[in-house]
């Protein structure tokens, strides 16, 4: 089984490439342009104007970009509000939304909110969950779960060694640093085998929809399990995945060719993706945050 990935940091600049939501999904292109499709009541896909953006993130109403230079751009809901409390953000690697706005984490580690003053220190990972933000620290502690429900998150924050999290409406699964899986899930939802994980390892990436989980093996190869009644478990002839993203009944992966794919519900065409090409080799544009590439200097 041969990697894909050439380092951690290659993980991550492709998993802040594409972004899905209940009802749009984004990405970005290598000229630091952003693709959208899905529904655009909220204005969450108007994004043909971005330029120079390096990471991008999805929320229920809302897209949110990092340009290269640290700012933060955004579309939809609330974005004109948001954009003024977030307008003096500066050196921002990554951006999550969630709720009741967005977070922004700085190179150096420290998180912060657009609607708090108080910053997280020593933050690895943030993440887009249905309700709210995830923080996980660089010690694999989870600073915020993301998870409204609190019996589940109580559950949750006594994980230890992990990298990143993701949470659906009911169930949440975490990765851990060696690459294998822990699912946590609502006793008295339904079951449909979203937590079938045990069998996972050397995972690299992972993803959530509302029942169903995914994971990403670092030889590009995507594992899925639950509810499958849209076809957003399909993945398993998926090949030379970088990236993957899923919400509701959908899941959407990132080829290292530059090539988007996607299977499942796309009642408001979230999965029209036909023709998307991100970029020509993954290899050229793999070290983190390099602005060289979006005709930077």
């Amino acid at each position: 089984m041969g990697r894909i990935f050439s380092s951690i940091d290659a993980v991550k600049k492709a998993s802040g490439m594409i972004a899905t939501s209940s009802k749009h999904t984004v990405a970005v292109c290598a000229d630091g342009t952003v693709l959208a499709t899905g529904s655009n009541w909220h204005k969450q896909c108007k994004v043909a104007d971005w330029s120079y953006i390096v990471s991008i993130a999805a929320g229920r109403k809302m897209t949110a970009g990092v340009r290269a230079d640290g700012t933060v751009a955004l579309v939809g809901k609330n974005a004109d509000r948001i954009s003024r409390e977030v307008k003096d953000w500066r050196d921002i690697v990554r951006v999550a939304i969630s709720d009741y706005g967005v977070v922004g984490l700085k190179s150096n580690g420290v998180a912060i909110r657009s609607n708090d003053e108080r910053p997280l220190t020593n933050v690895e990972m943030i993440g887009s969950q249905w309700s709210d933000v995830s923080v996980v620290s660089k010690s694999g502690n989870i600073i915020n779960t993301g998870v409204a429900d609190p019996v589940l998150s109580q559950a949750v924050l006594k994980w230890k060694g992990i990298v990143a999290l993701a949470a659906g409406t009911s169930h949440v699964i975490g990765l851990q640093s060696t690459g294998t899986i822990m699912c946590a899930w609502l006793e008295d939802d339904y079951y449909c085998g979203q937590c079938d994980t045990d069998n996972w390892r050397d995972i690299v990436a992972i993803a959530v929809g509302s029942d169903h989980s995914v994971g990403l093996r670092s030889d590009g190869r995507v594992f899925a399990c639950g509810l499958n009644d849209c076809g957003q478990t399909n993945v398993g002839h998926w090949k030379d995945i970088i990236a993957i993203a899923a919400y509701g009944r959908h899941t959407i992966g990132l080829r290292a060719d530059g090539i988007v794919v996607a299977t499942g519900e796309n009642k408001h065409g979230q999965c029209n993706i036909g023709g998307w090409k991100l970029f020509d080799d993954f290899r050229r544009i793999s070290s983190q945050y390099d602005i060289s590439c979006f005709g930077g200097s």
